[in-house]
């Protein structure tokens, strides 16, 4: 039996399957918008294995994407995100795997974890 003061631990059924309950991402999210093209590479098992597919973005950080798309994309597939150039800015290419993704009301939303790249000198 409980006493008054002690702490008992109070499980979210609803979250017991769910790989990622709450926030991870630590860097700071910077809201952004636009549409971009992804290759994604799925594993053996599925039976389209490598598929072209549009991301709207909704923020961007250090470590990932947040994206919608009107397709369901499989959590652990690995996702080549195409960013095309911009006035005199060069395009360039992030690389990741899908973390998580949920249904919404203009699809499904999906987050991106990218690989942390480092930057070239000239």
């Amino acid at each position: 039996m409980l006493e008054e003061n002690e702490l008992k631990l109070v499980r979210d059924e609803h979250l017991d399957g769910d790989p990622i309950p709450l926030e991870r991402r630590i860097d700071h999210r910077k809201p952004t918008h636009g549409r971009v093209t992804a290759l994604l590479t799925m594993t053996e098992e599925e039976p389209r294995r490598n598929r072209i597919c549009s991301l709207e973005l909704r923020d961007v950080s250090e470590g990932g994407l947040g994206t919608v798309s009107a397709e369901e994309l499989p959590r652990g597939a690995t996702i080549t995100v195409f960013f095309p150039p911009h006035g005199p800015e060069r395009g360039f290419d992030m690389y990741g795997k899908v973390a998580w993704c949920r249904p919404c009301d203009d699809g499904y939303e999906i987050g991106l974890e990218v690989a942390r790249q480092t930057a070239a000198c000239a």
